[in-house]
């Protein structure tokens, strides 16, 4: 994972350096009317921030044997409101008398987090790094055709599924660059055919007399 270092706090939302980022806002429905192609893309799962490590230099109060860090000079984004790190919980955090592995557990104001693991040492510490969970992006096309030859109407159903190893963002816009095409075989394609005919047939009511 290539993450952004930010040396003074909030992540830039509208950098996406990873290749398995994809956008946040899947696009609306792509119609083809040429071919009579509707393809709708669907977030799988739930994407996590945009990769981005923080480097908070502002002095934090670190306890041995306690998991709660305190910030001086500085606010942590809290209840909605924008501090000066953008701090998520299961963000990874390290620095100087952190523990092994710790994570953000919970944000419990402005100034203050616990994280999983209690720290190491006492003390004020300026070097603490809090980088965001690796992932896999995941989206889901849903790609219908439809198809007529004379009174038999056929639709055609497939669905794709990306696990982000294809969309690469290669003009360096922020935003995934690839199509269903790119996602390989189809993880479902039905096809069902209906007779029009027989429909309307079907539904025509007898005179009665």
């Amino acid at each position: 994972m290539a993450d952004i270092s930010v040396a003074n706090g909030t992540r830039p939302k509208s950098v996406q350096e990873n290749s398995l980022a994809v956008p946040l806002l899947v696009p609306n429905p792509i119609k083809d009317d040429v071919n009579d192609r509707a393809v709708y893309y669907v977030q799988y799962e739930n994407l996590p921030p945009v990769p981005a490590t923080i480097e908070i230099t502002e002095n934090i109060t670190t306890t041995s044997g306690n998991a709660v860090l305190t910030i001086a000079g500085a606010t942590f984004t809290y209840n909605g409101v924008a501090g000066d790190y953008d701090v998520r919980i299961g963000d990874g955090v390290a620095g100087t008398g952190i523990g092994v592995s710790a994570k953000v557990l919970s944000i419990n104001s402005a100034t203050q987090i616990t994280l999983d693991t209690n720290s190491t040492a006492s003390g004020t510490i300026n070097d603490l790094v809090i980088t965001p969970p690796t992932y896999d992006a995941n989206l889901l096309a849903v790609v219908l055709d439809s198809t007529q030859s004379k009174s038999v109407l056929s639709i055609r159903v497939r669905v794709f599924r990306s696990d982000g190893s294809t969309n690469i963002d290669s003009d360096g816009d922020g935003a995934d660059d690839s199509t269903y095409l790119d996602y390989g075989t189809a993880l479902v394609d039905k096809k069902v055919d209906i007779n029009l005919d027989t429909v309307l047939t079907n539904q025509r009511n007898n005179r009665t007399t």
